[in-house]
């Protein structure tokens, strides 16, 4: 019987210089490796969305967006989902 193993959920995220990785030991597949200075993410995710949620880079839109927030003012919006329930 095949048996699925789930990979979405809590994982483990560290940004390495370049070179860096190379030069760690032990490495971080080894058990006895420490994975304290590892920060928290969610899979499926993607490594930009990591650096900006620990505010490692700076968020690239931010700066635009606030330039540009005098006419989104001026704007209005909705959102919307088509849903099916049953009658009873």
């Amino acid at each position: 019987m095949a048996k699925i193993l789930l990979l979405n959920g809590k994982w483990k995220f560290k940004w390495f210089k370049p070179g860096e990785y190379l030069r760690i030991s032990p490495k971080p597949y080894e058990e006895s490796y420490d994975d304290y200075s590892w920060l928290d993410c969610r899979v499926p995710g993607d490594v930009h969305t990591y650096l900006l949620e620990h505010r490692l880079i700076e968020d690239p839109f931010l700066r635009e967006m606030l330039r540009n927030v005098g006419g989104l003012k001026k704007l209005t919006g909705g959102l919307g989902k088509n849903s099916m329930f049953p009658k009873s």
